[in-house]
C-alpha cells in the first residue's frame, strides 16, 4: 500500500473528480497529435546545435518504444524522422548543408544563404504536416508488398 502510494505521488499528474479534487497516480497521456508535435519540435530544436547522427542517435531510443506505445507505425516514424533531421541539415547555426553551398558559392555572404533556407523550411514543415495527416501516403507502398 504504501509503495503504490509512494508511486502515485511520483507521476506529478492528478485527475480532477467531480467535486474538482485531484486523485493522485492518474497519469494521461497527451492526445497522439500533441506528442508528434513535441517530437518534431524536439528534432527542430536539437537541429540547431547537434549534427544529425548524433541528434538520431540520441532520440530514436527514447522516442521509438513512445511512439510504439501510441500505436503509430514504425515505418512511418522513421519517414518523419527523416525529414525533421533534413529540416536541421539546413537550420543555423550547425546547417551543414548551409555550410557546403557557402563553401561552393564563396561569392554569396552566409547571411543571405541563410535567409534564401526559410521557404524551403517552410515547405517542408508543411511536408511533415501533410505526412502526419495522411500517413497512407507514406504507407502506400510498404502496404502493398505485404
Amino acid at each position: 500500500m504504501f509503495n503504490r502510494g509512494l508511486y502515485s505521488y511520483s507521476l506529478y499528474s492528478h485527475e480532477q473528480n467531480s467535486y474538482g479534487a485531484c486523485r493522485p497516480g492518474h497519469w494521461h497521456w497527451p492526445p497522439p497529435y500533441v506528442v508528434m508535435l513535441l517530437i518534431i519540435l524536439v528534432y527542430l530544436i536539437l537541429g540547431c546545435f547537434i549534427d544529425t547522427m548524433t541528434m538520431v542517435l540520441l532520440t530514436i531510443p527514447v522516442f521509438f518504444p513512445l511512439i510504439k506505445a501510441l500505436n503509430y507505425d514504425p515505418v512511418w516514424f522513421g519517414v518523419i524522422v527523416v525529414l525533421c533531421v533534413e529540416m536541421a541539415l539546413v537550420t543555423p547555426p550547425v546547417g551543414m548543408n548551409v555550410w557546403v553551398v557557402s563553401g561552393l558559392a564563396k561569392d554569396v555572404p552566409m547571411e543571405l544563404i541563410f535567409k534564401g533556407i526559410w521557404p524551403f523550411v517552410v515547405v517542408e514543415l508543411i511536408f511533415v504536416i501533410l505526412l502526419i495527416a495522411f500517413p497512407q501516403i507514406v504507407l502506400f507502398l510498404p502496404q502493398m508488398l505485404k
